[in-house]
């Protein structure tokens, strides 16, 4: 062969070969679904009427909005529960059954499959959760609202430091896998794949971030305590599993929860 043939095909080669790319890895049923879950995902406020018990703001300076019992949403004010291990606190004996409980506040979409407890497609929650007691038993309602709510700035959880102080804030929604509920369904009805999304401020330290209770109303009558509250939120939300190396959503502003407790006396 010609040498100076066969240095030419060598020169071509090589400038070919750097603009040559790999070709994409195919994304899994999973990872495709948290990308559609993620990008997808519009935040919408339809209704003017929102009642006693919502949550309302801007994200990324769009109106959003969920509220009871508008669209079907539903609202949860109580204790929560979870199981601590001695590891979480060093001070814990190890032979304690010990449990983490706080007062969780919340306002969920509709539930379509009961039996598995899958809410819509991109139907967005919000909760609120306050700090946490660590003991080996759960008190009652009136201890936590006596005891974490007070109007005025709240502090916010921080992950890295302590699980269990601070205040907790998260926007969720979720999505069944690609292609569908009714193929899952159909397949297994007790067994349908679903992702849960979370976008909550406490991925990152924020000096801009306005978490407070600007606003608390206390009743009672001859057996209940009534807790009228209004939490005002302004931060950047973060994807909580920093997904795909995005772990920055948007800014919250002019954010305010309003819910009605009740607790026996």
């Amino acid at each position: 062969m010609n040498q100076s043939f066969l240095f030419s095909i060598i020169i071509s080669i090589i400038l070919i070969c750097p603009s040559c790319k790999e070709e994409d890895r195919t994304l899994s049923t999973r990872e495709q679904t948290l990308e559609n879950c993620m990008n997808d995902m519009v935040f919408t406020c339809d209704s003017s009427d929102l009642g006693n018990i919502y949550f309302k703001g801007k994200i990324n300076g769009q109106d959003f909005c969920v509220s009871y019992p508008n669209n079907e949403y539903w609202y949860h004010n109580g204790i929560a529960t979870q199981s601590v291990t001695s590891v979480e606190n060093p001070t814990l004996n190890p032979n304690d059954n010990h449990i983490s409980t706080f007062f969780d506040l919340s306002i969920s979409p509709p539930i379509f499959d009961h039996a598995i407890g899958i809410p819509r497609d991109f139907s967005p929650r919000v909760q609120i959760s306050s700090p946490s007691t660590l003991d080996s038993t759960a008190f009652e309602g009136i201890y936590y609202l006596e005891k974490y709510f007070k109007e005025g700035n709240l502090t916010m959880r921080n992950p890295n430091i302590d699980k269990f102080n601070g205040w907790d804030f998260s926007i969720s929604w979720g999505c069944v896998w690609i292609p569908g509920y009714g193929y899952y369904k159909e397949k297994d009805e007790l067994n349908v794949p679903f992702e849960n999304l979370w976008l909550s401020p406490i991925v990152e330290s924020q000096n801009d971030m306005v978490f407070e209770i600007s606003n608390l109303n206390i009743g009672s009558d001859l057996t209940n305590i009534y807790y009228d509250v209004t939490f005002k939120i302004e931060c950047d939300l973060f994807f909580r599993d920093r997904i795909e190396g995005k772990p920055f959503y948007g800014r919250l502003e002019e954010g305010e929860f309003r819910t009605q407790i009740v607790v026996e006396k």
